[in-house]
């Protein structure tokens, strides 16, 4: 079998990662929230909760399932602005009881 990218499985963290014809590792182009847990070094809790909020900065990609999904290129291009923090949504007086 002749193929320039070959698949390898890690059952153990359900990772996939595709190796490219000269051994090297090719990361997956789209996130799931395991990998977006990973990469940002956060628990899957606060992205849920930044989520609801509908602060969180990165962008989703449009579902296929239940699943959310994110473009590794956004979420790289998030890490490269640098740390920052999510500010909370603020409550006008009007909507405040």
């Amino acid at each position: 079998m002749t193929s320039e990218h070959q698949l390898q499985v890690r059952p153990r963290n359900r990772e996939v990662i595709q190796r490219t014809a000269d051994g090297g590792d090719r990361q997956p182009d789209v996130l799931f929230i395991e990998d977006l847990v990973r990469e940002l070094r956060t628990s899957r809790r606060t992205i849920a909760r930044l989520r609801r909020q509908r602060v969180f900065p990165i962008p989703e990609l449009p579902s296929l399932d239940k699943r959310p999904r994110w473009s590794r290129v956004a979420v790289e291009q998030f890490l490269a602005g640098g740390p920052r923090r999510v500010s909370r949504p603020v409550k006008s007086a009007a909507n405040a009881r």
